[in-house]
């Protein structure tokens, strides 16, 4: 991978990260179709949160659908 693909990348998601991560509020907000990736993005959020304190963290999710398995994933981490 060249450097400029990895900034791009970087940056890429550290928007995605900062868009759907409210701090202050403690929100998450996940769009786009369930997969293996929106599980790791929802996880390293859910992580971040978790450090902070034990406040409840809000999550709104705004999906046509995809991967069941990682939709149960979701669920799993939501449950944990």
């Amino acid at each position: 991978m060249s450097i400029q693909r990895q900034d791009n990348f970087a940056y890429y998601l550290d928007i995605r990260f900062n868009q759907s991560l409210d701090l202050k509020n403690r929100k998450i907000r996940l769009s786009g179709e369930i997969s293996s990736e929106l599980f790791d993005h929802l996880d390293s959020c859910m992580n971040q949160l978790e450090s902070m304190n034990s406040q409840p963290i809000t999550i709104v999710i705004s999906s046509p659908g995809g991967d069941p398995y990682s939709a149960l994933s979701i669920c799993g981490r939501l449950r944990a």
